[in-house]
């Protein structure tokens, strides 16, 4: 199925997007986002502004000042709207963006012994968010073995043998969990992560495939469990005083129906996939704005954020992939909810 450009019913969702300051790796989700659904020069633009506004100088692009320049993986997640620019326009500044920032992933990122990347610069950190950002860029480059090898490090090093779900930050100077949350938008990142680097595989790679699916049909399961009644997650799915998020519920349905359109992934998750995009649907305020979700910039209390709007619009597009019948987005009135915070 082509991308769904003449399909105007994202339009106030899609300007909510544009209109949310972001950081590097929501301007690549952004970007992943338009590619779904055909915003060819908008998605340009985007990257033109990735390379323009970065302050690194190690390939890095979308960099901002602040707490995400010591970010090593996030600015990863621009690497396919960088792809997409290149191609569409020709412009050799996207290809030589694209080439640092792959030098960048493979050699300039620092990592622990066996290899794994760490998520930030300074501190010897991993996080679950690195799922998402680093192994799809590397599949897509043509390193298959490296993104599968990099997402099975973060596997071993986060998974909760509890819940079957992944911890969000790992310190190896400490050698434990040091944030030992089950946050859904963490294991939504990985679910997303994981689908797009399982639907890149090669041909004759199909038991590399099956592993991943494996672990995508793990993390769906055991996010199943903690889905509320309406379809939604709490921040950290195994504790209700926290407030409710779509987003999360966004990437695992992104992700689900990606497996489910490949044919690789068992038709049983389909149902949490439809709850969440009912849920989701119904959760657009009147100015496009996904909410509740955990928001941006310190992503530490309820609000909005441009990696919401494009987890949407991924999920969306995913869905009618599927063939799912798509609810109608009806914009409301509600503001987002007032809750408890709860450190990211």
């Amino acid at each position: 199925m082509s991308p769904p450009d003449t399909d105007r019913s994202l339009d106030l969702v899609v300007a909510a997007m544009l209109a949310t300051q972001r950081h590097s790796w929501e301007q690549g989700v952004a970007m992943q986002a338009l590619a779904a659904i055909g915003r060819w020069e908008t998605l340009a633009a985007l990257a033109h502004e990735s390379i323009a506004v970065s302050v690194a100088e190690d390939g890095r692009v979308g960099v901002l000042a602040g707490p995400d320049a010591g970010s090593a993986t996030d600015a990863c997640a621009c690497g396919a709207g960088l792809a997409k620019a290149a191609a569409l326009t020709g412009d050799p500044a996207f290809g030589r963006a694209l080439a640092a920032l792959e030098d960048w992933a493979l050699r300039g990122a620092p990592r622990r012994a066996d290899g794994i990347v760490y998520h930030e610069i300074a501190h010897p950190r991993v996080w679950v968010d690195s799922v998402f950002m680093l192994p799809p860029f590397l599949a897509a480059t043509g390193h298959f073995d490296e993104a599968v090898a990099q997402i099975d490090g973060y596997w071993r090093t986060l998974r909760d043998p509890a819940s079957g779900l992944l911890f969000h930050m790992w310190d190896e100077d400490s050698g434990r969990i040091e944030w030992a949350n089950l946050w859904a938008t963490g294991n939504g990142w990985a679910a997303a992560g994981i689908a797009q680097v399982a639907a890149a595989a090669p041909p004759g790679r199909e038991a590399e495939r099956a592993e991943l699916s494996a672990k995508l049909a793990a993390l769906a399961a055991g996010m199943a469990r903690y889905q509320t009644p309406a379809g939604l997650f709490h921040n950290f799915v195994d504790r209700p005083e926290t407030f409710l998020d779509a987003a999360g519920g966004c990437l695992l349905a992104y992700a689900i129906f990606l497996g489910l359109s490949g044919g690789w992934l068992d038709r049983s998750h389909a149902i949490t996939a439809r709850r969440s995009l009912t849920a989701a649907a119904s959760a657009i305020n009147r100015y496009g704005f996904l909410n509740p979700v955990v928001g941006a910039p310190d992503f530490t209390r309820p609000g909005v954020s441009a990696e919401a709007q494009a987890a949407f619009i991924l999920m969306w597009t995913a869905a009618a992939d599927c063939g799912e019948a798509l609810p109608a987005i009806i914009p409301g009135g509600a503001p987002p909810p007032q809750a408890q915070s709860s450190r990211r």
